[in-house]
């Protein structure tokens, strides 16, 4: 390489390198300010994270604390204080239940069928816990027409809120349609053998026969 051609390397380069410096100085802001962002954004996901456990782990604690009462009066008390929740109504419910207190178990599953910004699940168990519990103070027409919804096609709960319904239509003495109905969940594909054997129990009582596939 000639002694031009290397002076003019250096020139060149020297030129890229000021020109490299004076883009530094004019935008080199902007990637200061990104990395900032990045940093705070960063440290603010891990804060909310942090957070977010450690409630999870308090509301747990107390929870666990709630059930450490022996007396099932005093457990739902203690159940009743902690924060609204899918776990706590649930856990209420159960717990009045034990208790003997039909009217607490009944208002905690209303509540969990109403909760709001919870899966459709929840809300269903709710409203067929409630609707169970109400055996003998609702008419099994209110008891059919409550449990309407959960029949439908698709519903997770269908088949055992078609086996209350059976239920209800037998306690309004139309056994006819009640054995109907309680056969229909015979056919189903999806129904389990602990209800196929309740489900047959209540049909022999019901004077009717089982059908089969």
């Amino acid at each position: 390489m000639s002694n031009n051609e290397s002076f003019i390397d250096e020139v060149t380069d020297e030129v890229r390198r000021d020109h490299l410096f004076g883009l530094l100085k004019r935008y080199g802001w902007i990637g200061v300010v990104g990395v900032v962002a990045l940093v705070g954004v960063t440290a603010f996901v891990e804060y909310r994270s942090t957070q977010a456990e450690n409630a999870a782990r308090a509301a747990g604690d107390a929870i666990l604390s709630a059930l450490k009462e022996n007396e099932p009066g005093a457990r739902v008390t203690a159940l009743n204080d902690l924060p609204t929740s899918v776990a706590q109504l649930m856990l209420v419910g159960s717990a009045a239940v034990s208790a003997g207190d039909r009217d607490a178990a009944i208002a905690a599953y209303t509540s969990l069928s109403q909760l709001a910004d919870v899966d459709q699940i929840y809300r269903d168990i709710g409203a067929f816990k409630a609707i169970l519990l109400q055996e003998t103070t609702m008419a099994p027409a209110d008891r059919i027409a409550a449990l309407d919804s959960l029949t439908q096609p698709g519903q997770p709960l269908r088949l055992l809120a078609l086996e209350q319904v059976g239920v209800a239509q037998a306690q309004a003495a139309d056994v006819e349609t009640a054995l109907a109905t309680l056969n229909t969940i015979l056919q189903d594909a999806e129904v389990t053998r602990g209800q196929v054997e309740r489900v047959q129990s209540l049909i022999v009582a019901l004077g009717g026969d089982v059908a089969t596939n």
